[in-house]
């Protein structure tokens, strides 16, 4: 080619013009090309200079496949689950559930999913039991409202045994919170065949395990091989996932549908009173939303806000807090007196607030605060205060506030 002036070709092209000079179909060069490259590594592509180079210390695939089983049989399957555990969420595209509930009760706050947890059997138990204090825990407009705990169950384990420990654990945190049901939700992914412990070795020898040697000698099988390994991974786990070994706290069955739908209906069932919260500013940490709250919570506490405090402030704040108490819990009336909430969801919540204190005057702010973010209500530190400063700043607050 050198010698007939051929320029700096594309790699299709110079496939082309070795098909019209070897007289072979395309197809078939490019069956006998792959070969040379990825089974024999007897040459390889340089893309700098536009041609294919000959390797003379070309490892074959078979050697390459040689240190490949070498290497694996040192894999326990302990060191399987570890893996699973640390590269569950990147290897695995295992992640989060996210959920429509915010958005189809008017929410603006980002809290409204899973978070994903990953564990093996031996250490299940301790998982549920924390995810179960940090759910509890979770007050903040981005803590999540529900759990999501992967569990990898070799195939050598007892489904029986791992369904006892869930649910004796999941009966045990119930009754320590005096609760039916919680948003506490295990998806089991039993490696049947254990293609998943086989694709989660390989790719951590191919990205920890592997001397700069090796990975020289091989350079031109160990791309491919991660590919393929990522794809076969994420696979299976659909396979798994598809298997349905759920368990969700408090449920005797699982609801029906995909995983997002899944979502959906348990909070659905767990939080059915949660009330409109319309407050931009929670998406990103530069939306200003929690500063805009406390300052709305503040100043409904000091019996400020009127039309005319809402015409004197800025006016992202001003648009915040006439979405929220105009238009979505409707407290501020046309002529901009405040009143007790029309909205009905958000009418009965606080109606059963300002009876709570009526009927208990040692109730303490804090308890009404706790139980507004646990179900049923499910809110959080942003929109329970608000209803508390308007409770709070209310014509008529209950005595001893």
């Amino acid at each position: 080619l050198e010698k007939i002036r051929v320029g700096k070709q594309t790699q299709d092209n110079m496939n082309y013009l070795l098909s019209e000079a070897t007289t072979l179909p395309l197809t078939m060069l490019s069956k006998a090309v792959t070969s040379l490259s990825q089974d024999v590594g007897a040459i390889e592509w340089n893309s700098d200079f536009g041609q294919y180079e000959l390797i003379a210390d070309a490892s074959t695939r078979g050697q390459f496949q040689q240190w490949l089983r070498k290497q694996e049989a040192k894999i326990t399957p302990d060191a399987v689950q570890d893996l699973f555990v640390r590269y569950g969420a990147v290897n695995m595209g295992l992640s989060n559930i996210n959920s429509d509930f915010a958005e189809s009760n008017d929410i603006s706050t980002q809290e409204w999913y899973f978070d994903a947890h990953f564990a093996y059997t031996k250490i299940l138990k301790k998982i549920i039991q924390r995810v179960f204090q940090e759910w509890e825990q979770a007050i903040l407009p981005t803590d999540a409202k529900g759990k999501v705990i992967y569990v990898y169950i070799h195939s050598d384990e007892n489904i029986e045994g791992i369904d006892e420990i869930i649910n004796t654990t999941f009966k045990e945190e119930l009754i320590k919170r005096n609760l039916l049901v919680a948003p506490i939700w295990v998806v089991g992914l039993f490696d049947e065949n254990e293609y998943l412990a086989t694709h989660l070795g390989r790719l951590h020898l191919y990205s920890d395990q592997m001397s700069s040697d090796d990975r020289e000698k091989f350079r031109r099988f160990v791309p491919e091989e991660i590919e393929r390994s990522q794809f076969a991974l994420k696979d299976n786990v659909n396979v798994a996932i598809k298997k349905r070994q759920f368990w969700i706290s408090g449920y005797e069955s699982i609801p029906l549908g995909r995983m997002k739908i899944i979502a959906n209906t348990i909070f659905k069932v767990i939080y059915p009173d949660a009330i409109r919260f319309p407050f931009d500013g929670f998406a990103t940490s530069s939306g200003g939303g929690p500063g805009d709250c406390t300052q709305l919570t503040r100043s409904l506490i000091a019996h400020q806000v009127d039309g005319s405090w809402m015409q004197a402030q800025p006016k992202r704040l001003q648009n915040r807090a006439s979405t929220l108490l105009a238009k979505g819990w409707k407290v501020l009336n046309r002529d901009g007196s405040l009143v007790d909430p029309i909205e009905p969801k958000v009418k009965t919540i606080f109606d059963w607030l300002q009876q709570a204190h009526q009927e208990n005057p040692e109730q303490t702010l804090l308890e009404s605060y706790k139980a507004l973010i646990a179900p049923p209500y499910g809110m959080n530190t942003s929109s329970a205060g608000l209803l508390l400063g308007l409770m709070i700043g209310s014509e008529s607050p209950p005595k001893r506030l």
